[in-house]
């Protein structure tokens, strides 16, 4: 076991990456888990603009958020199955 996560230290890609290839999954961006803490109060971007925030607390989505992450899943549902998926 140990010997399997050194040689994956060693690869020029993360082990996400190793993982998603071997059970052909989609590595999705963090993008939107990385826009509700910036556009939170807790975030620089939410500071600077006093809002209207995706976050309340910078980790849990509030109404605007929970519309944010679900266009970012709409969105890798249709690269993978199409646009008949949204039906």
């Amino acid at each position: 076991m140990w010997s399997t996560f050194r040689e994956s230290l060693k690869k020029p890609w993360g082990l996400e990456r190793e993982l998603a290839r071997q059970y052909d999954l989609e590595l999705v961006a963090d993008t939107a888990i990385r826009n509700l803490v910036l556009e939170s109060p807790a975030g620089p971007i939410g500071i600077w603009t006093g809002g209207p925030y995706l976050s309340d607390d910078g980790l849990h989505p509030n109404a605007r958020g929970d519309t944010y992450l679900a266009q970012f899943v709409a969105e890798a549902l249709v690269r993978i199955f199409g646009r008949g998926i949204l039906k």
